[in-house]
């Protein structure tokens, strides 16, 4: 049986009282509660910090420690910075669920948004008007955020025709209003877009803008979000370029299949099994799949236990992996064990994890009882698909697990840029701080390909390597799969 090996536990230990404390005593008691668990819980604490890097680790948390007793209220971006220095993303200090929601804002804050509404440049203009303009060009036409927050429209600039304003046609930000500018865009003469981008407070920011897919995609330097062309229609659909956060199956050609998968989250499998299910006959009927992996997450390998059956060709063979003992890790695992919606078939291997470790307290690192590696067989080689093609960029945690089970078989081709590499210390625990406030989770566990195969930080490489300005990640790798033979 193979170990579960990015299962999340959704666990909480109940937070102590800290009513009576001074807001400093209360977040220390928190930084002390995570760096002692990063001690003796966290699998990668012995292997990161070997050597000479414990003494630097110390250092560092005697540093942090007292930034957090003279500013208290700095210790959530604090222990952020601290788990930073493990470069491990199965390390995380979240908000825990006592924490309040978001406070309206004040009556100032609100007097100030209205303030911003009504300053800057207006240039009005209706959708419809704008819809009119000939002779588009780039950057020409009506743009959103992929959130929706903004609608612009671009156009050459009544000032100055040599620019171009984006102007707000629709804002869910109440500091923004119809016709006010947005940004300006002046292409230079080597080709590159200069930009002036102003943000949600007004503040301006000079960067680049960078337009991608035929113009389909917009993106500034100086800020993270990306603006999609809704007029004219797209050359490009939106989802071949940015990964979409749907799960779905749709016919490419009566030839390809293209299969999205966010992530493997265990709460998604039943998801992703009704895909499969629902889509069974197209599958066996349909010579070419091409999973889009793009940015998966992570999750539950049992997510994908199913899709496994469409793609194997041959047995799956995978390298285990170790926990790390004590005695927070044990509880967390036994209740875990003992939860009602656990499924049945883990309960008696983390039964088994769990008795190794009360076993053996003092032991360092405990296993499941089973070999250190584990095979899965193929004993139902499918007709279709004939062809897999898997986009990996991006893929994490069992993202990554499950590039290293799928490119086992003959059918599987990968392509893109690497995965994410975010697998070699795994198996994510969870549990609130003593205040309450917040959540912290470390991996439990590390591979036992280390320290000879390491895949953290560096990920997987593709057989075949997409450049990232690909106009159509998706169709490109449609094309290929499409022109091969047999």
């Amino acid at each position: 049986m193979r170990v579960a090996r990015y299962f999340l536990l959704s666990l909480f230990v109940l937070a102590t009282s800290a009513s009576a404390q001074s807001p400093a005593d209360e977040a220390l008691r928190d930084f002390d509660f995570v760096v002692d668990s990063l001690r003796t819980d966290y699998a990668g604490f012995p292997d990161k910090t070997a050597g000479d890097k414990l003494a630097t680790f110390e250092a560092d948390v005697v540093r942090y420690r007292a930034l957090v007793a003279e500013h208290p209220d700095k210790l959530f971006d604090t222990m952020w910075d601290l788990l930073g220095w493990f470069k491990d993303g199965h390390l995380a200090f979240d908000s825990g669920p006592s924490q309040p929601p978001p406070a309206p804002p004040s009556a100032d804050e609100a007097a100030k948004e209205r303030t911003l509404a009504e300053t800057g440049r207006f240039v009005p203009i209706e959708e419809g008007t704008a819809k009119k303009i000939k002779a588009l060009r780039v950057p020409q036409g009506i743009w959103e955020t992929l959130d929706g927050t903004y609608r612009v429209a671009v156009v050459p600039d009544p000032e100055n025709r040599t620019q171009f304003v984006g102007i707000i046609l629709a804002s869910l930000a109440p500091s923004w209003t119809p016709g006010q500018v947005k940004f300006n865009l002046t292409q230079s003469p080597d080709g590159k877009w200069q930009s002036t981008f102003r943000f949600r407070n007004h503040d301006e920011k000079q960067g680049e803008a960078r337009f991608q897919a035929k113009a389909s995609l917009m993106e500034f330097d100086s800020i993270s979000s990306l603006w999609k062309r809704i007029w004219p229609e797209p050359a490009v659909t939106i989802d071949r370029i940015v990964p979409s956060k749907d799960f779905f199956l749709r016919a490419l050609s009566p030839e390809t299949l293209w299969l999205r998968l966010p992530n493997f989250k265990n709460g998604n499998r039943e998801t992703i099994e009704k895909l499969l299910s629902e889509n069974s006959q197209k599958l066996a009927t349909t010579p070419n799949l091409l999973i889009d992996l793009r940015n998966n997450s992570g999750g539950s390998d049992a997510s994908y236990a199913e899709l496994m059956k469409w793609i194997c060709s041959r047995s799956i063979y995978s390298i285990g992996v170790e926990f790390r003992v004590s005695k927070r890790n044990a509880d967390l695992y036994e209740t875990l064990a003992n939860a009602p919606d656990f499924p049945e078939s883990f309960r008696p291997m983390i039964n088994s994890l769990v008795s190794n470790m009360r076993v053996q307290p003092t032991a360092k690192w405990a296993t499941t009882g089973e070999r250190p590696f584990s095979i899965q067989t193929c004993p139902d080689i499918r007709a279709n698909p004939r062809r897999v093609a898997i986009i990996i960029t991006g893929a994490g945690s069992s993202g990554d697990q499950f590039v290293l089970d799928a490119r086992q078989s003959r059918k599987v081709t990968t392509f893109g840029g690497n995965s994410a590499g975010i697998i070699d210390y795994s198996n994510q625990l969870q549990t609130l701080t003593p205040s309450g406030k917040y959540l912290f989770k470390w991996s439990s566990s590390r591979s036992m390909r280390l320290p000879d195969e390491p895949i953290d930080g560096v990920g997987i490489a593709p057989d075949i390597r997409v450049a990232a300005e690909t106009d159509d990640p998706v169709g490109y790798v449609q094309q290929w799969l499409e022109k091969q033979v047999g």
